[in-house]
């Protein structure tokens, strides 16, 4: 987004989760949220030898009869430098947080925008299940009568 002639960037593409941030703050426990492919993140699931060189993509946009190949978008690239990139920091925000929730958001793709129902009702379903547990009331203190939950659910469509 660019405002005031200045190009602003997601916050996440510097620091995916802002434990340290979060740390320094420091009102109350870090709970991340691990929304994380396991096992996958470094690898692609691509034929190499399939792939077109720069000059068969030059002749195929050039010629009018070629049927057109992208081997990779621009989101592409940029969902894989971030998951790179959150692959690479993932222990050490995992190391800092106070609480890990991990939902199983495997089945999901990063881009599957309509499925943004199913992942926020995942998700609400694994804190409360996480939040149930009896080593969490001890490792914070809560006395299971006094923890309460409210449902919030989405407000913008």
């Amino acid at each position: 987004m660019v405002k005031d002639g200045q190009l602003l960037v997601d916050g996440g593409v510097i620091e995916n989760i802002p434990v340290k941030t979060m740390n320094r703050l420091k009102r109350g426990p870090t709970i991340v949220v691990d929304v994380s492919r396991r096992g996958n993140e470094l690898t692609v699931a691509c034929d190499y030898e399939d792939l077109p060189s720069g000059w068969r993509l030059l002749w195929n946009h050039l010629n009018p009869f070629s049927t057109p190949r992208k081997p990779f978008n621009i989101l592409q690239v940029i969902s894989r430098v971030a998951t790179v990139t959150s692959a690479k920091d993932r222990s050490e925000v995992r190391k800092s947080a106070d609480l890990i929730i991990e939902p199983p958001v495997s089945d999901f793709g990063l881009l599957e925008w309509d499925a943004i129902d199913a992942l926020v009702e995942l998700g609400y379903q694994s804190t409360l299940e996480t939040l149930k547990s009896e080593d969490i009331h001890s490792q914070f203190g809560i006395d299971r009568g006094t923890l309460q939950t409210t449902r919030i659910d989405r407000a913008c469509d």
